[in-house]
């Protein structure tokens, strides 16, 4: 691997290890406190919808998501001119702004799906501590693993199939021995799915859709 790849991965591995923190807080500062302490409901006495306040706190999320990694890249690529003398190709650059976007609007779809279906801050807190943490299982187990001498750095490209990032650095550094990123179509399908599915289960649990079909039922 060249020094600019391996700048490069251990750049990305920091990122999706630290930043997804920041929407772990989003989703409480945005969604779950304000929900629990009935600023929520102040908001939408107002001629307001619950679609509307839910759609646009969601996408402040996902427009920081981008500015963040828009900035990320940039200082990456400077970093990478200021120790190996070598900027950042422009291709490489859009991918990982691309894949670190992708990658933190999964993570903060499934913050504000949490929040939407928990009733109070702090079961929030817990779910998502966990969640995050969970996320991380794979990657600590993995170096147990190595550390035990068991290679299975051949099989890890497998387990990040469904992050959205796995495929855009696999594109610029590629993993030996695997060729599982070549559907690309496959990989694009997974990560609308990663994000659109937990933002519609957030939007009918937030804008209480399931609890307006039981009342519109019950009065039938």
């Amino acid at each position: 691997m060249s020094s600019q790849g391996i700048v490069t991965q251990l750049s990305t591995g920091t990122f999706v290890t630290f930043f997804p923190i920041v929407f772990l807080y989003l989703g409480y500062r945005l969604l779950a406190k304000p929900k629990e302490q009935g600023a929520l409901d102040f908001l939408l006495s107002r001629p307001i919808t619950r679609g509307s306040v839910f759609m646009s706190r969601y996408l402040g999320g996902v427009l920081t998501a981008f500015v963040s990694s828009a900035l990320f890249v940039l200082s990456l690529s400077i970093a990478t001119i200021a120790l190996i003398g070598v900027p950042l190709p422009a291709f490489d650059a859009l991918l990982l702004i691309v894949g670190f976007t992708a990658d933190l609007t999964v993570f903060y779809s499934i913050m504000v799906m949490i929040a939407s279906l928990t009733k109070s801050s702090g079961k929030y807190l817990g779910i998502a501590i966990f969640t995050y943490f969970f996320s991380l299982i794979e990657t600590i187990i993995a170096q147990i693993l190595l550390l035990n001498g068991i290679n299975v750095e051949s099989y890890l490209p497998y387990l990040d199939y469904n992050l959205p990032l796995a495929a855009v650095t696999n594109a610029i550094s590629p993993s030996s021995g695997t060729s599982f990123y070549a559907n690309v179509p496959l990989e694009i399908v997974g990560s609308i799915l990663w994000i659109a599915v937990p933002t519609l289960i957030a939007y009918l649990a937030f804008t209480e859709y399931f609890k307006w079909r039981k009342l519109v039922s019950s009065s039938r």
